[in-house]
């Protein structure tokens, strides 16, 4: 009789894809939260990333929510991004796409405002 080894697959949360700079400052990031992270050649996620020099940060899916939220969190303070929707300029001051005052997130890039 030969025994079935039931390891379950650990599911990873893709945290950031892109430069190697911008990769490091999103561990050191999730580092100095406390969140375990991987970094990996993004070419590993599809052929759409060969070639061109991007890497992935992961970190286990179950701790990925809280982790982007914390990390959003700091990132805003860290760039002192006023959050309250009723003092967003004119654009977003990630991208730089127009905005309105009923944005609650920037329509291009994501960014939250509230």
């Amino acid at each position: 009789m030969s025994e079935i080894n039931e390891t379950e697959e650990k599911r990873v949360a893709v945290m950031f894809v892109g430069g190697l700079d911008d990769c490091k400052y999103t561990i050191k990031i999730l580092d100095d939260l406390g969140f375990p992270c991987a970094l990996d050649i993004a070419e590993k996620m599809g052929p759409q990333y060969a070639n061109r020099g991007y890497y992935i940060v992961t970190m286990p899916e179950d701790n990925a929510e809280k982790a982007k939220k914390l990390m959003e969190k700091m990132i805003r303070e860290d760039l002192d991004i006023n959050s309250s929707p009723e003092n967003i300029d004119d654009k977003c001051p990630a991208c730089g796409a127009e905005l309105s005052v009923d944005h609650t997130e920037c329509p291009d890039c994501g960014l939250n405002f509230g």
